[in-house]
């Protein structure tokens, strides 16, 4: 009990979530909010441009998670793609940024966030242009895994600059909705965009889009995000746990795009879940032991923290259920669905973080 009313003090003065993840003792490298990282934040002035910057990339990650889905037919024409390999033009995506995502947001804190976000933003929007002008399916599906490395490096990245620029918490509350909804409004508006740019003028500026948006976040964080990270304590790197979690994840990630292909309860499928429930069974150990873990467990102990993920499985497995389980079903209500439920969070959510976020037992 005492070490869960601990980890709630970390979250409250946490820069970011990830950021109470590890142990404090002896100085840890991502403990609660350094005094060091509170002082460099964003002046009043510039905090809501930090919010647009980082909301801007945010937007450019999750356009091209359904972006690409409309455009598919056309590029299967272009491309010469099989019926097998085509789906890997979202699967590729999909695998690298969920296997990666909890690792890059542990380089983030270590490395420097405004400097990992820089290094994301560049990596996808370069990878972006890479598949604008590609010429054969396996220059693409390259091109789409290499987006899913920005994207994992991006995404963490711009959350905590966004959790350590709004130090007031009802502030971080109004960002943090802010930022929800810029979300689920790119997965919508990638349905739109997707078609009308494959339709009026090609498949290829779904990507070449990106590269504007790009140069813009780069060019905004030069200018208005200010360094933050774990300065002046200990780094120390879970090699072990980064090892586990991340093929542990891609795994999972892999079984779950191919169980569509191969059916859920198929001998494939069962196997690669074993194999990934193994590995994320081995992180858990490996977190237990570690001095300088990516994630302290004991987060999980916190009621607002389980809240959340218990509303976000039983999501999870209506999405299941209702789309990849019910074949066939209307093209377009599936997809909008998840967003109109993402786009509902903020104005429910906001009350409630403030309050559970403030709670000391």
């Amino acid at each position: 009990m005492t070490e869960t009313r601990a980890v709630q003090r970390d979250l409250r003065g946490a820069a970011s979530p990830a950021d109470a993840f590890s142990v404090r003792d002896g100085g840890s490298a991502t403990g609660a909010a350094s005094s060091e990282d509170r002082a460099r934040g964003a002046c009043p002035a510039n905090r809501w441009l930090v919010l647009v910057v980082a909301c801007l990339a945010q937007f450019m990650v999750v356009l091209d998670l359904t972006v690409v889905n409309v455009a598919l037919p056309s590029v299967q024409r272009g491309l010469h793609f099989s019926a097998a390999n085509l789906q890997w033009v979202v699967n590729g995506y999909t695998l690298m940024f969920g296997g990666l995502l909890l690792l890059g947001g542990r380089a983030a804190d270590l490395l420097g966030r405004k400097r990992l976000f820089i290094a994301g933003v560049i990596v996808f929007a370069g990878a972006s242009l890479l598949n604008g002008v590609a010429q054969s399916s396996g220059m693409l599906i390259a091109g789409r895994g290499l987006q899913g490395l920005g994207a994992a490096l991006v995404s963490p990245a711009a959350l905590s600059i966004v959790t350590t620029t709004f130090a007031d918490a009802r502030e971080r509350t109004k960002a943090l909705a802010v930022w929800t909804a810029i979300s689920a409004g790119g997965s919508g508006f990638g349905l739109l965009v997707g078609g009308a740019l494959t339709g009026l003028v090609s498949w290829r500026w779904i990507f070449f889009i990106n590269a504007p948006i790009g140069v813009a976040a780069v060019a905004l964080a030069l200018r208005y995000v200010t360094e933050s990270g774990a300065a002046g304590s200990r780094r120390g790197y879970d090699l072990a746990g980064a090892v586990t979690v991340t093929i542990g994840l891609i795994t999972l990630v892999y079984a779950i795009v191919k169980a569509q292909a191969h059916g859920w309860g198929s001998t494939p499928t069962l196997g690669l879940g074993t194999i990934a429930v193994i590995l994320l069974a081995a992180f858990v150990v490996s977190e237990r032991r570690s001095r300088a873990p990516l994630m302290r467990l004991s987060i999980f102990r916190v009621r607002s923290l389980t809240v959340g993920d218990a509303a976000l499985l039983f999501h999870v497995r209506r999405h299941v259920r209702d789309v990849l389980l019910r074949l066939p079903v209307r093209p377009g209500r599936p997809r909008l669905r998840p967003t109109q439920g993402r786009a509902g969070v903020p104005a429910g959510s906001r009350e409630h973080h403030a309050r559970l976020g403030r709670r000391s037992s």
